[in-house]
């Protein structure tokens, strides 16, 4: 079961956030209005928590096997905000990261036998486009997010050292997620976000009905620059 430990610290963060909003448009009342329309280019680094779930069935017995894929990422990310007025602010985005994460281990036959498969995960890259929508609190904007995402894994059975079985995919799946931006300037905003990411199933072209899916939970903090 994959954690729920970046939900609840992000949940934290994102309570602070709306606490202190009375207090920041005090302090800021002399301010002029941060203008949230425009295009927007940035970078960022999160931590992801991923599991996968390895299947096979070769009719007289199965194979499975769970892969952890966590560890951190450095991606970039840019789109564009339209104000509608009354501090409600939507836009689109689109990212993508670099991942570096390895897992390996053996698989288990039915009734919790061992089998002499060994199961390899590598994850590379992964990628999203979103739709956004927010309501914002002078630099402050909170906002909801969702859309299309993909990731590109490479399963492996060394059950056969030698020669090795692989298939490398790319997996289409659903994302949505929750966050703040804050704007040190006019043109510079920072990001605290957090991600949760279904990437589906995918058949695996190695010989044998086998087949891989992978879930994600991410945080991932980055700053940006609006034109």
């Amino acid at each position: 079961m994959v954690t729920r430990g970046p939900m609840n610290k992000f949940l934290a963060v994102m309570l602070g956030v709306v606490a202190s909003n009375q207090a920041f448009a005090a302090d800021n009342s002399g301010r002029s209005p941060v203008t949230w329309s425009g295009a927007y280019l940035g970078a960022e680094l999160g931590h992801a928590w991923a599991e996968g779930n390895y299947f096979a069935d070769f009719g007289d017995f199965t194979n499975s096997a769970r892969r952890t894929l966590d560890g951190a990422f450095v991606g970039a990310y840019g789109g564009y905000n339209v104000d509608l007025g009354n501090s409600i602010i939507v836009g689109i985005e689109a990212d993508a990261a670099l991942h570096d994460t390895h897992d390996e281990g053996s698989a288990i036959q039915d009734q919790g036998i061992p089998s002499p498969a060994y199961i390899i995960t590598d994850q590379s890259w992964s990628a999203a486009a979103r739709v956004r929508g927010g309501y914002a609190f002078g630099r402050w904007l909170p906002f909801v997010a969702g859309g299309v995402a993909a990731t590109r894994v490479k399963v492996s059975d060394a059950a056969e050292r030698r020669h090795p079985l692989s298939s490398t995919d790319t997996y289409l799946g659903w994302t949505v997620g929750a966050g703040v931006d804050y704007a040190l300037s006019e043109h510079v905003i920072t990001r605290l976000e957090y991600r949760y990411t279904d990437f589906g199933g995918q058949a695996l072209d190695i010989p044998g009905d086998r087949t891989f899916d992978l879930k994600s939970q991410d945080v991932r903090i980055g700053v940006a620059y609006k034109f």
